[in-house]
């Protein structure tokens, strides 16, 4: 992971006077957005095991990252070569699906408490599950993730660069440079959605046992 000081060689210099603490914030900020929109950051969470269908189950998350969506499913040994699922939020499954036994998919459900958790509905069963997660540094986090903080650097500060240049009264405030800087911020998270779509793997439909 790289904390938020191996931004600061791209944002320091067009933000003379800003303090370090706000630099950190809004460059937590820009990566929370980037992440968000662009789906750039990916893990594969640990498979597990479901012996039932119906159950519920908690993400799995690194304390320093928050879940955007669930990206992938799969069944097998292999993450990504194995058999896909479908992927539904909560408030998008048609109604008679909760009849349709010989479908298979994962719901994710937003709860009441903010929390998330996702439910499998399965025919096979005892097979690994994996889920591939669109994840986002959480508000809190002083760090983030090296490959993409190196591939990415230039987007982000740009994004930090723009909130900072858009506070009114201060030293650093440059409404010019602020809608340069998101005019490269936005190209950029174009660019890396477009290219996550493209790199996507076309869907192995699950087999259904025979009866």
């Amino acid at each position: 992971m790289a904390t938020w000081d191996a931004f600061y060689p791209h944002v320091l210099i067009e933000v003379p006077g800003a303090s370090l603490p706000l630099v950190d914030q809004k460059l937590c900020l820009a990566a929370r957005e980037f992440c968000m929109r662009s789906n750039a950051w990916t893990t594969w969470m640990d498979p597990i095991t479901p012996t039932s269908s119906g159950a519920s189950w908690d993400f799995i998350l690194n304390q320093s990252s928050e879940l955007v969506k669930v990206i992938r499913a799969t069944i097998g040994t292999d993450p990504g070569d194995g058999d896909d699922i479908e992927v539904l939020a909560d408030n998008r499954i048609p109604s008679k699906w909760h009849t349709d036994y010989s479908r298979q998919y994962v719901r994710h459900d937003h709860l009441d408490n903010g929390n998330t958790q996702f439910t499998l509905f399965l025919t096979r069963l005892n097979e690994p599950v994996n889920l591939l997660m669109s994840v986002m540094p959480t508000l809190s986090a002083t760090s983030f993730d090296s490959v993409l903080s190196s591939r990415h650097a230039d987007a982000i500060a740009a994004g930090a660069k723009a909130m900072l240049q858009s506070m009114p009264g201060q030293p650093f405030s440059d409404l010019g440079s602020a809608q340069i800087n998101t005019a490269r911020f936005e190209a950029a998270v174009h660019r890396v959605a477009n290219e996550a779509f493209i790199r996507r793997p076309s869907k192995r439909s699950a087999k259904v046992p025979i009866a």
